[in-house]
C-alpha cells in the first residue's frame, strides 16, 4: 500500500503512524521483560522439553517484533518520500506565506491605530481587525498540522530540502501567532473606545501573550486574507483537527483504564478487611467518655 497523494489524507496517515509508534513504544518494555523472564525460566527449569518450547516461543516473538519494527521503518521512509515529493504540500506552504504577507500588508495600511480618530473610522478598523484575527485563528491549526507532520517525519533527516521545509513552517507558525496577538491588542484598544468588552472577543491566552509582549517592549511588524485559503483552513479545522482531538481523548481513556482498574481492586481488597475494635484501643469514640479521677489516691482494695 502506497501513501495517499492528497495532502489532507497524507496528514491523517502520518498522525495515525505517530499513534502507532506510541503504541509500539509502550509494548517495547513488555517484550524486553518477557525475554528476561523467559530466558531465566528456560535456564533454571529441570524440564528440558518445556525449556526448549519456551526458547522457541521467545524466538518467534522476537522474530515477529523485529518484523513489525522493520515494517514501521519502511513505512516511515515511504511517508517521508511522499511528503517531500507532494506538490500540494509545497504549494500549501507557499500559499500560506503569500497569505501572511498580504495580511501583514493589510494591517500596515490600517496603522497607526489612533483612538483619536472618528468613531466611523475606529469602527471600520475594529471590524477589519476582527475579521483578520478570525482568519488567523482559523488557519493556525492548519499550520500546526503541517508542522507536526513535517517535524515528526523529517526529524532524523538532514538534507537541505527537509531542513528548509521545517524552518519555513516554524517561521510561518511564529509569524501567524505574532499577527494574532497584534490584531488582538488592536481589538482591545479599539474596543475600549467603542464600549466593546475585550474579553468577549479576545481569548485569554492571546491577551496573556500580548501583555507579556508589551511588558518586554516587543513590537511586531504587521501585514488580509484570501477567501480560498480561508475556506481551506476552515475545512481542516472541521476534519483533521477534530479527528485528532477525538483520538487523543481515546488514548487518554485507554491509558487511564489500568489505573482505574487498580484503584477498584485496592478498594475491593480494603472492603474485605474485617473491622475489629480492641477493648484497649484508643479511638476517637473513646476520648469523649467520662473517666474516674481519685483526688486522694485509689480506694483500698
Amino acid at each position: 500500500q502506497s501513501p495517499p497523494s492528497n495532502i489532507n489524507q497524507l496528514e491523517e496517515v502520518i498522525q495515525d503512524y505517530r499513534e502507532f509508534l506510541l503504541d509500539l513504544d509502550s509494548h517495547k518494555s513488555l517484550v524486553v521483560s518477557l525475554n528476561i523472564v523467559g530466558k531465566h525460566l528456560a535456564e533454571h527449569t529441570e524440564d528440558e522439553a518445556r525449556a526448549r518450547e519456551m526458547t522457541e516461543r521467545l524466538a518467534e516473538i522476537n522474530r515477529r517484533w523485529d518484523a513489525v519494527c522493520n515494517t514501521a521503518a519502511t513505512w516511515e521512509t515511504r511517508l517521508q518520500t511522499a511528503l517531500l515529493q507532494n506538490p500540494e504540500f509545497h504549494d500549501t506552504i507557499e500559499e500560506l506565506v503569500q497569505w501572511l504577507e498580504q495580511t501583514e500588508a493589510t494591517i500596515q495600511l490600517m496603522e497607526p491605530v489612533d483612538v483619536a480618530d472618528g468613531l466611523s473610522v475606529i469602527e471600520t478598523k475594529y471590524n477589519k481587525f476582527k475579521d483578520l484575527r478570525h482568519d488567523l485563528e482559523v488557519c493556525e491549526p492548519r499550520v500546526l498540522s503541517l508542522q507536526e507532520a513535517a517535524s515528526h517525519l523529517l526529524r532524523h533527516r538532514q538534507t537541505e530540502a527537509d531542513t528548509s521545509a521545517c524552518e519555513r513552517l516554524t517561521h510561518l507558525r511564529l509569524r501567524l501567532q505574532s499577527l494574532t496577538r497584534l490584531t488582538s491588542s488592536y481589538l482591545v484598544k479599539l474596543g475600549t473606545v467603542l464600549g466593546q468588552d475585550p474579553l468577549s472577543h479576545t481569548p485569554l491566552a492571546t491577551l496573556s501573550h500580548e501583555l507579556l509582549d508589551q511588558a518586554a517592549g516587543g513590537t511586531v511588524s504587521s501585514r488580509s486574507s484570501t477567501d480560498q485559503l480561508h475556506s481551506n483552513c476552515e475545512g481542516i479545522v472541521d476534519t483533521s483537527v477534530l479527528a485528532r482531538g477525538y483520538r487523543f481523548l481515546g488514548r487518554v481513556v485507554r491509558a487511564s483504564l489500568p489505573i482505574q482498574a487498580l484503584m477498584l481492586v485496592l478498594l475491593g481488597v480494603a472492603s474485605l478487611v474485617p473491622i475489629t475494635e480492641d477493648d484497649f484501643s484508643c479511638g476517637i469514640s473513646r476520648t469523649f467518655g467520662p473517666t474516674l479521677r481519685y483526688i486522694n489516691g485509689p480506694p483500698p482494695m
